[in-house]
């Protein structure tokens, strides 16, 4: 059977392993610098074979993807992790970010200077300064500039924010439904 990858990230392929289970389920490695990769058949509509030109690296031909072990370095793929990292984990990679993003669902429009912010997210002035560009540049936080002092509120409209609330939501009416049997 041939099989296409299609990829997501930047221009060159690295694969760790693509291979085949006994039950010819298809599995794929994540590859070195966190590109992101499928694997769909070439009769899937819409999609034609093409040719593959990849660097394999941490190739085992033994590997059995249902065991525990990895036929890849750890530390290499948690470095590669942090250099590249996935859109949730750029957007959720540290306890601080997450704190501002749940006092900022918390309080709706409200906006907040850097200070307001940290007293509200119970954290420094410093460091909501250290996050808060990056969620500007996702829309999530709004940035209003005042000639005092710049100001900063949720931004529920942006798409980014949008998955946010439906995530938090989500998973509230999870933790409701739990409570509830």
């Amino acid at each position: 059977m041939l099989f296409i990858i299609s990829k997501f990230s930047s221009s060159n392929i690295t694969l760790a392993f693509v291979g085949f289970n006994a039950n010819d389920n298809v599995f794929l490695h994540p590859g070195v610098g966190n590109t992101y990769a499928r694997v769909v058949p070439a009769t899937y509509p819409g999609h034609r074979p093409i040719k593959i030109v990849a660097t394999l690296v941490y190739t085992n031909m033994n590997h059995d993807p249902t065991t525990s072990e990895t036929p890849w370095n750890q530390d290499e793929m948690a470095e590669s992790r942090d250099e590249n990292p996935s859109g949730w984990l750029y957007l959720t990679g540290n306890e601080s970010t997450q704190r501002i993003i749940d006092a900022l669902l918390d309080a709706g429009t409200r906006e907040f200077n850097k200070s307001e912010l940290g007293d509200y997210a119970g954290m420094t002035r410093q460091t909501v300064g250290n996050h808060i560009d990056r969620l500007v540049e996702l829309n999530v936080v709004e940035k209003i500039e005042r000639r005092k002092s710049d100001r900063y509120r949720f931004n529920p409209e942006s798409q980014v924010s949008q998955k946010i609330i439906e995530t938090n939501g989500a998973v509230i009416a999870k933790r409701l439904s739990e409570e509830e049997d």
